[in-house]
């Protein structure tokens, strides 16, 4: 009896401790949090964007200490256009090898940003960044859609303002060329009048 007696007082002083740990535990693990500043990006094609993500950081963080690991998923294949890894940072994808730039002073700060240029339509999909820093680790994600080029017909008023004014030339244009070519068909009326009296002259001189 005085066993189960000495058991139970000393329950408290084992389960406390437990719970503790516990509760660090998932705290720890709740501190650290990956988002997004926006689900969703538009571009067109040929343009440039920028797309950010944020998580917690400490203000000892290095950048040697930072893994990050950012994929693109299209819905047809899966590309890695950004890794950070013992502080150097590349592509292991050539479609995004030269088109993709990160802002390293963001990062010790606690925000990934990376901008995209000379963007393509297929670069259109689902771009999930992962973030391990030593003492958190996450993931999050947005998307990107890239649309071509649109050609912009234009039916303004403007245009049919030019479009009358170059009627409007045309048809004084043809007017100018037919006053032209009749001017110049009149002299040469006049010098075959003159040719006919010159004949008709010496004819009357005979005639007398």
């Amino acid at each position: 009896m005085k066993k189960k007696i000495w058991i139970m007082d000393f329950m408290p002083f084992l389960v406390v401790p437990l719970w503790t740990s516990i509760l660090h535990l998932d705290f720890v693990k709740g501190s650290f949090v990956v988002d997004v500043t926006q689900s969703s990006y538009q571009a067109e094609e040929n343009h440039n964007i920028t797309l950010e993500w944020t998580f917690t950081t400490k203000p000892d963080t290095s950048l040697s200490a930072l893994k990050v690991f950012c994929s693109l998923n299209n819905g047809h294949k899966y590309w890695t256009f950004y890794h950070l890894f013992d502080g150097v940072e590349f592509s292991e994808d050539e479609e995004f090898s030269g088109r993709v730039q990160s802002d390293k002073d963001a990062l010790r700060e606690g925000r990934i940003r990376l901008q995209l240029s000379r963007l393509r339509t297929e670069d259109s999909g689902l771009y999930l960044c992962e973030v391990d820093t030593g003492y958190g680790r996450g993931y999050n994600s947005c998307r990107l859609t890239v649309s071509g080029k649109t050609i912009h017909l234009y039916t303004c008023d403007h245009c049919k303002v030019w479009t009358g004014l170059i009627t409007a030339v045309v048809v004084v244009c043809f007017v100018l060329i037919l006053v032209i070519l009749r001017f110049n068909e009149r002299p040469e009326c006049d010098d075959d009048d003159d040719e006919e009296e010159e004949e008709l002259v010496p004819h009357r001189l005979l005639t007398r």
